[in-house]
């Protein structure tokens, strides 16, 4: 049985619902986030850097030979369709780690992943995925130009006080604004091609527009339709397993990407959750 790792490396990182038939499922187009500096990029503007804490809860990877939602330029599917895919990893409970501890990338860096490996057949594969929780906790901090080091709290708000460095489990509910619930993020930039993400229940269906709820005064997805995220990178360059593969790895790519901090009146006031991309390698013998 071929076996599954899991690593972080220190690199830089429509259709209708069955329910509701006249309402679609609607995706955000990706949006510019710059790398953090000391200087402030402007009121109500993020940045992007390291995180000390990304724990996520994984369920499963796996390999596709064609988009499982069907994309077509800008068009998805409400439904993942798995038809064309092979499941090379899963746990049903969900397997948690703190990829920002895994950051290195070699031996002690690599984690076998806690579940049941499968095997998946030799063939090329266009559309690898990972399917993971929609509430991920991290944490992590920022030297701001006034002097002041700013650390993220269990609400995501900062504090300069050393002792209220904190956790914060951030969850995922809207890929775009309030308006809608936008359950869609496509054609983010990735390292090996372009990557979607897409909210899912557990009959792996997306919510329509209109599927959402006020949380904290802003509409959001409403959070029982979209327990999970699948995650899927559309290839540059095929995926081949051969009868050489022994293994299979996958890579998140945290640095400078995981964590996203927001200013306001020049200063930081908000540390939380920021993309990530991923990779995955077949491990061939000689």
């Amino acid at each position: 049985m071929r076996k599954l790792l899991l690593a972080a490396t220190v690199l830089l990182l429509s259709a209708f619902s069955a329910n509701k038939p006249f309402a679609a499922v609607v995706d955000a187009a990706p949006e510019s986030l710059p790398k953090c500096t000391t200087a402030a990029p402007g009121s109500g503007v993020f940045c992007r850097k390291t995180p000390d804490k990304y724990e996520v809860k994984l369920y499963e990877l796996g390999l596709c030979k064609a988009h499982p939602f069907g994309k077509v330029g800008a068009s998805t599917n409400a439904t993942m369709n798995k038809t064309s895919c092979v499941k090379i990893w899963d746990n049903t409970s969900g397997y948690t780690v703190d990829v920002a501890q895994l950051i290195g990338g070699v031996g002690a860096s690599e984690a076998a992943l806690v579940g049941t490996a499968y095997a998946p057949p030799e063939g090329t594969y266009t559309h690898p995925y990972v399917i993971m929780d929609t509430s991920v906790a991290v944490k992590g901090s920022h030297l701001h130009s006034d002097g002041n080091t700013y650390y993220s709290t269990s609400t995501g708000s900062t504090s300069t006080v050393v002792g209220n460095f904190a956790d914060h489990a951030y969850r995922m509910d809207n890929f775009g604004d309030s308006t809608k619930c936008f359950s869609g993020f496509i054609d983010s930039p990735g390292s090996t091609g372009k990557i979607d993400a897409f909210f899912i229940n557990n009959s792996l269906t997306r919510p329509d527009e209109t599927d959402k709820t006020a949380i904290g005064g802003v509409d959001r997805c409403t959070h029982a339709s979209i327990p999970k995220l699948v995650g899927i990178i559309n290839l540059d360059d095929p995926f081949i397993i051969t009868p050489r593969t022994s293994s299979i790895k996958f890579t998140f790519f945290i640095t400078d990407y995981g964590l996203r901090v927001q200013y306001n009146a020049g200063a930081p006031n908000w540390i939380g959750l920021g993309p990530f991309v991923g990779k995955f390698e077949a491990i061939n013998v000689d």
